[in-house]
């Protein structure tokens, strides 16, 4: 008889890449990046938008696009003097504005108006999870402004990870209830549950299975080490209790359950010098939804990393940087 054929599931016939976490060039200072003020714009419909800047306003310009549960100082790190960081925080988080028609179009448009606010011209853009499909709109929708466009561990569209928003079956939540259960319910059990303080104890103690990340990402955050670690978890603590609530979180959760939607969606199969990274472990947003944004935009670089689930964006963070910072833009302020 002959040979059946063997299946592969997809991203098999994606070699992977190895990739190992470096220790910070300049010791990571969580003085330092707590002492970066919050700093606020209006928006043309009257919203404010939150953001924090680092860097040299001379040098590349680079907007980063935080994930769930998160703010823009989250991607602060050491001081850098070749790029000028620009990390808005999403409405419906911290200190922007909730906004109940935030879509990833809408974001776009506010991340021009800051842009024209302070006088950038043009910008690489980097996202992280739920952060990947803004960025990407960003790219789509202001391409003529935008240089590299770099998604990690990136959601997509109709997200499996939402329960499709559809039944409240085990492991699913409806979207009539699902800002309730967020709310009363996720948000004050999981803070419980993030302190820095113990959450670094068990980091040193191990092992990563009981932390629910991979071993590589374990090895990566006792190489970053204790501060970077705490000050993470103490901005994702602070995204279940702070301003805002849950509001940003369920508005995420409604949006990656849906079809993208507007008119840039048409222009991700012609745009270029987009790269996506996604670990290989991921199990909050497996490497299925990088396999599904890559179809959306044909022409991007996949990366497939071995070992790493959902916090790559972390470990990956300063590298990008540096090409970021050494990619062609056009400087003028």
């Amino acid at each position: 008889l002959a040979s059946m054929p063997s299946k592969v599931a997809p991203g098999d016939d994606i070699v992977g890449e190895a990739f190992t976490p470096q220790a910070y060039k300049t010791p990571f200072s969580a003085e330092r990046v707590r002492g970066i003020a919050p700093q606020q714009i209006q928006l043309a419909d009257g919203r404010q938008l939150e953001y924090f800047l680092d860097g040299d306003p001379s040098k590349p310009a680079v907007f980063l696009i935080h994930g769930q549960w998160g703010r823009g100082n989250y991607w602060l790190g050491p001081p850098r003097d070749d790029v000028f960081m620009v990390c808005p925080t999403r409405p419906n988080y911290f200190g922007s504005t909730p906004h109940p028609g935030n879509n990833y179009a809408t974001f776009a448009d506010d991340v021009r108006q800051l842009a024209d606010h302070l006088k950038i011209s043009s910008f690489h853009v980097l996202g992280a999870s739920s952060g990947g499909p803004y960025a990407l709109a960003i790219k789509a929708s202001l391409n003529e402004r935008v240089g590299k466009c770099v998604l990690i561990s990136s959601d997509t569209e109709k997200s499996k990870r939402s329960g499709e928003l559809m039944c409240c079956a085990p492991g699913c939540c409806c979207a009539c209830c699902l800002p309730c259960c967020i709310e009363s319910i996720m948000a004050p059990m999981v803070a419980g549950m993030l302190d820095p303080e113990k959450m670094w104890a068990m980091m040193q103690k191990g092992p990563a299975k009981s932390l629910g990340i991979t071993q590589a990402e374990l090895d990566g955050w006792l190489i970053m080490g204790e501060e970077r670690s705490k000050h993470a978890t103490a901005i994702i603590q602070e995204a279940y209790t702070g301003k805002n609530g849950a509001k940003g979180a369920t508005a995420d959760f409604r949006l990656e359950a849906k079809a993208w939607a507007g008119s840039y969606v048409a222009a991700l199969a012609e745009i270029d010098d987009v790269e996506m990274w996604h670990g290989d472990e991921d199990k909050t947003v497996p490497f299925s939804a990088a396999l599904n944004n890559k179809a959306r935009v044909p022409k991007a670089t996949l990366h497939k990393v071995n070992g790493m689930g959902h916090e790559l964006g972390v470990f990956l963070l300063e590298a990008r940087l540096d090409e970021l910072a050494a990619a062609p833009l056009t400087m003028e302020r």
